[in-house]
């Protein structure tokens, strides 16, 4: 084996990539990426929390290759167009050019730093990580490109610089202001365990993650979404702004520095000064109807999913599988009624999956607004479970969701 895939695998990638483009005197390099699964902790590695990520076995491959013209070139096994690009080109972004957009993106931040690359290429991409899936296959592609074309063109940036590159394409050239997490669990990911990261300081602990007799499941919903079309961007304007409001009263820099006990002073801060409309919104978002309760909700979220990653931790270190379960459905009741990004499709899910008796918790992972959820389930329970999920699904939802058995994989590779 060649890291995640065999030689005879990887193979078949090269020659599929030369069908596409031909051969060549000029060697292919191949980056695998994971998707990546937050057991727990969403929507605040935005808000200086903690979270708790780790990779899954859904791969995205990238094969790319020099060419002896000024043309980037870029092709996607699941799509009959190529995507073609002059080496002097002032690349912008595009929405007519679908995933060309995030290959750009990458060269345009590699430029930014001073890296020069001094010929054409031509980039292939194969993914089973289904897309809109809320698995991060947009993190794996920006991750797994950054590192093709570093080492296609010699450049040396270590793993944190890649993530946070990775998130400049998203923040900046994308449009979508997300947090880190997704790039750095993927480009720093290992075997067997998870990570949590403290998304403030970008320090972080691998954590055994090994669940023995359950199983962690991954169930999508089937139905798509954008997140630079969805609610995603509204959300982390309302947190700037309660932070703008919370900030010189607590002395903090991040919502999630708040704890439990300051949840009453907070709900009263909120109540008074909505009341007087002494605050301001960002102009960068419709929240025009914003209400104290919305901030003191989207707050008290930020405060308990904070808790929840790290009594999750300790509940995985004392063996107490039961508790962690616990936490996970906890925190999806948060970003259900406080957060308000799950929608009928992920608690439906969750719902379903918490009435089989095989199961020890559930949750959505990723941003919401659709995607995917996920869930502890023993080992001799899981066709129970898919059968009592499926049907449920389709009852509630009248559409068909999908199953991945997974567990904790190594981050993205050269191979």
């Amino acid at each position: 084996m060649t890291g995640h895939f065999s030689e005879l695998q990887l193979k078949h990638f090269v020659d599929d990539f030369e069908k596409e483009f031909g051969h060549s005197h000029f060697p292919v390099t191949v980056v695998c990426a994971p998707a990546r699964v937050n057991l727990i902790g969403d929507h605040i590695d935005y808000n200086g929390g903690f979270v708790f990520p780790c990779a899954v076995n859904l791969y995205l491959k990238v094969a790319v290759r020099k060419n002896t013209t000024q043309t980037f070139v870029y092709k996607s096994s699941n799509q009959d167009r190529f995507y073609t690009f002059d080496i002097s080109e002032m690349l912008k972004c595009d929405e007519t050019k679908g995933f060309a957009n995030y290959i750009n993106a990458a060269i345009v931040f590699l430029r930014q730093r001073g890296l020069v690359l001094d010929s054409g290429f031509e980039l292939y991409i194969e993914s089973e990580i289904p897309m809109g899936s809320g698995l991060s296959s947009s993190a794996a592609l920006e991750v797994a490109t950054i590192l093709a074309l570093c080492h296609l063109f010699s450049f040396e940036l270590s793993r944190k610089e890649v993530a946070c590159l990775g998130q400049e394409c998203e923040n900046k050239f994308l449009g979508l202001q997300s947090g880190i997490m997704d790039q750095f669990i993927i480009a720093h990911a290992q075997a067997d365990t998870a990570m949590l990261l403290n998304t403030r300081t970008l320090t972080f602990e691998l954590k055994p993650f090994l669940l023995k007799e359950h199983r962690l499941v991954v169930i999508n919903s089937c139905k798509p979404r954008s997140l630079v079309e969805s609610k995603y961007n509204e959300r982390k304007a309302e947190c700037e702004t309660a932070l703008r409001i919370l900030k010189p009263l607590f002395k903090i820099d991040n919502l999630c520095e708040l704890t439990e006990k300051d949840i009453g002073r907070v709900e009263q801060i909120f109540l008074d000064r909505i009341k007087s409309k002494d605050f301001e919104v960002d102009s960068r978002q419709d929240l025009t109807a914003i209400t104290g309760e919305v901030l003191f909700k989207r707050t008290r979220h930020c405060i308990y999913e904070n808790s929840y990653v790290l009594h999750s931790c300790r509940a995985l270190e004392a063996h107490n599988i039961k508790e962690f379960g616990n936490l996970m459905y906890a925190s999806h009741r948060s970003l259900s009624n406080d957060y308000e990004v799950s929608g009928k499709e992920l608690n439906s899910l969750v719902t379903r999956a918490m009435e089989s008796s095989y199961c020890l918790g559930s949750r959505m992972t990723g941003a919401g607004f659709s995607g995917c959820a996920i869930a502890l389930v023993h080992v001799d329970g899981l066709d129970s479970f898919f059968n009592t999920v499926r049907t449920g699904y389709k009852k509630d939802c009248n559409l068909d969701c999908e199953f991945y058995i997974c567990n904790a994989v190594d981050g993205a590779q050269v191979l």
